[in-house]
């Protein structure tokens, strides 16, 4: 039977940046055996390691990351880096001057620019022009996907201006 970490080695990975999805993937067990080892360790949105884990979270829910090491590997390009920025702003995440300003200028180009960002596993990240149906959102929905609602709606949209 699979079996999580120790407590103490499951915390040090989620403050480290691990998804509930990766360490799933990892221990063999269910995302939410693990989401449920997270609530009892009273990993809240609060701490800096949960606000990764949760914008971590956030992401790997609609998209499957390539993020092995080497070539055409996804999860380091800077898009991806600014949304997660953006994501940690918008829970008011502590974040270094250069983090936020990386996450204010990801914002400002969605604007200025008209678009969202999109992923495609062969493709990786990249920007792409607005359309009606993305509303406010900063992302490219995924169709088969049905959109988020309430506090996670307004985590993933612009601001009103």
């Amino acid at each position: 039977m699979a079996k999580l970490p120790s407590d103490a080695d499951l915390s040090k990975l989620f403050i480290l940046g691990a998804t509930d999805l990766e360490l799933a993937k990892k221990y063999g067990v269910s995302v939410q055996a693990v989401n449920l080892r997270r609530g009892n360790l009273k990993m809240g949105v609060w701490s800096r390691g949960s606000a990764v884990s949760r914008v971590n979270n956030m992401v790997s829910e609609i998209w499957d990351v390539q993020s092995h090491s080497g070539a055409g590997s996804h999860h380091v390009t800077s898009k991806n880096q600014s949304l997660r920025l953006y994501l940690r702003m918008k829970l008011k995440d502590s974040l270094s001057e250069r983090q936020l300003r990386t996450a204010q200028l990801f914002e400002a180009r969605l604007r200025r620019e008209q678009a969202v960002l999109d992923y495609s596993p062969d493709d990786g990240f990249m920007y792409v022009p607005r359309v009606p149906a993305d509303e406010r959102l900063i992302v490219r929905w995924p169709e088969a996907m049905s959109r988020p609602e309430g506090e996670q709606l307004e985590l993933w949209s612009l601001p009103e201006e």
